[in-house]
């Protein structure tokens, strides 16, 4: 059958529209990919290929004498393979580009809510923390207040020492127990005044951290009156004391005797 002869028998019907098919069909895949559809595209492209291959087979093509059709055939089908390369990368970013931004994103804002869930939820912890703090304080100001005092004995029945508690400490530093003594005799008896953190609070006495050098230690032994006011004070307070340096030390931490809390 020539290629401007009308068909005259089904077979060259069905031939002729094989022909065309492929094109019609190619316009449609490009027509439905601008518009979004890309599983309509798909499927437009996979039926022009089949139509391709039919055609082929059927040798529909080889009716064609012009050879510019020809070159247009051979065009149509590098346009073909080019546009299903390009429509599988399309499909495969447009599929997996979403998928990522669609995913991070909202992860990556989900951990910035929690961060700032949990931030607020710590700012308002340490907030009744320090609240609780505060009332603990000025209750522990009323109870040491209200607690009883003993009598104080009077400044003038007293000699006090002209070193520190770090002097005392550092008498220790470098000797024996033997050679710090000679050096120390000396202070015995003599009152003192400490300022420190409380350490430890037992019946009847209380260890202190000095303000002058945390390490330096002073154990302040008091007699059994001053027990209500000592339970009054809590490991980390502040506490001054006026003690008396006792006979006997060993260097480790300083011990006073005859112990009165001023504060």
């Amino acid at each position: 059958m020539s290629e401007n002869t009308p068909a005259e028998t089904f077979t060259d019907a069905f031939d002729a529209t094989l022909a065309n098919l492929p094109w019609i069909l190619l316009l449609v895949s490009v027509e439905r990919g601008f518009d979004g559809h890309y599983l309509q595209a798909a499927g437009a492209l996979g039926g022009c290929v089949l139509a391709f291959v039919l055609a082929i087979h059927r040798r529909v093509f080889d009716r064609w004498t012009d050879p510019m059709r020809r070159k247009w055939l051979a065009l149509a089908l590098i346009v073909i393979g080019a546009s299903i390369v390009a429509m599988g990368v399309y499909l495969l970013w447009n599929q997996q580009a979403p998928a990522a931004m669609g995913t991070g994103a909202p992860a990556a804002d989900e951990l910035a809510r929690r961060l700032d869930e949990e931030r607020a939820a710590r700012s308002s912890i340490e907030a009744q923390l320090t609240a609780a703090k505060r009332d603990l304080d000025e209750l522990s100001q009323r109870a040491r207040s209200a607690a009883p005092t003993p009598p104080i004995a009077p400044p003038k029945d007293r000699r006090f020492t002209d070193k520190t508690i770090r002097q005392l400490r550092a008498i220790y530093e470098g000797r024996t127990g033997l050679q710090a003594e000679a050096f120390i005799s000396d202070e015995y008896g003599k009152s003192i005044e400490v300022d420190g953190k409380v350490v430890s609070v037992f019946s009847g006495m209380a260890m202190l951290a000095s303000n002058e050098n945390n390490s330096d230690m002073v154990e302040c032994r008091f007699s059994p009156p001053w027990n209500p006011k000592l339970s009054t004070y809590r490991i980390g307070d502040m506490m001054k004391v006026l003690g008396v340096i006792a006979p006997t030390q060993n260097g480790a931490q300083i011990y006073l005797n005859d112990c009165e809390i001023r504060n």
